[in-house]
């Protein structure tokens, strides 16, 4: 169970628990949590462990960090794509 305490965890500006939406067409009440797997190999998910301990924190919230951070340079226009589009 999340405390208050890991609610307000972040890294690098990111949150790690969950945060508010952003965006056309998201409403923070109705933007619900969905999981999904990703798969990596196991030499990906070893190493995504080592990062973790490295960090103080758990393999899930570095995934979590991760994805979160990379959307958020997508959106901004920093992740350099053909396809990328920097929104308002």
């Amino acid at each position: 169970m999340a405390t208050k305490k890991d609610d307000e965890a972040t890294v690098g500006g990111i949150r790690l628990h969950t945060e508010q939406p952003k965006g056309p067409g998201l409403e923070p009440k109705k933007d619900t949590i969905k999981v999904r797997g990703v798969g990596l190999k196991a030499s990906e998910w070893a190493r995504l462990d080592i990062i973790a301990k490295e960090l103080n924190m758990k393999a899930h919230a570095l995934s979590l960090w991760a994805l979160r951070d990379f959307i958020r340079r997508y959106e901004a226009g920093e992740i350099a794509t053909k396809q990328t589009k920097k929104l308002a």
